[in-house]
């Protein structure tokens, strides 16, 4: 179950337990990141499975374990849910369009 507390802090429960989810701040583009990005990742992995990157303004996983239960859950799918979409923009028309009538799907 996920909280956001009145400060704004993404709350998690589960085995019994509530925790708030770390917020780390690291550039991606930073060159000192790009060059050594391990140092990162170990300080959020030390934080728990999952914590919220403020750059990206996304909640993230660093560990393997949690990544590889993410990508192996069918709740979280590649397409859009029907409906939710965002609008195709017109100079990309044409690449949706080959894209929509793909045999590589089948």
């Amino acid at each position: 179950m996920r909280l956001v507390s009145a400060r704004g802090l993404a709350l998690t429960s589960g085995s019994g337990f509530c925790r708030v989810m770390q917020h780390f701040s690291q550039s991606p583009q930073d060159p000192a990141f790009i060059a050594n990005p391990y140092a990162f990742y170990d300080r959020v992995r030390a934080s728990g499975p999952l914590f919220f990157w403020s750059d990206y303004g996304l909640p993230s996983a660093a560990g393997h374990e949690t990544v590889h239960a993410f990508l192996r859950d069918r709740r979280f799918g590649r397409e859009w849910p029907k409906g939710m979409a965002p609008k195709t923009p017109a100079h990309l028309a044409a690449f949706y369009e080959v894209e929509a009538h793909s045999m590589l799907e089948l």
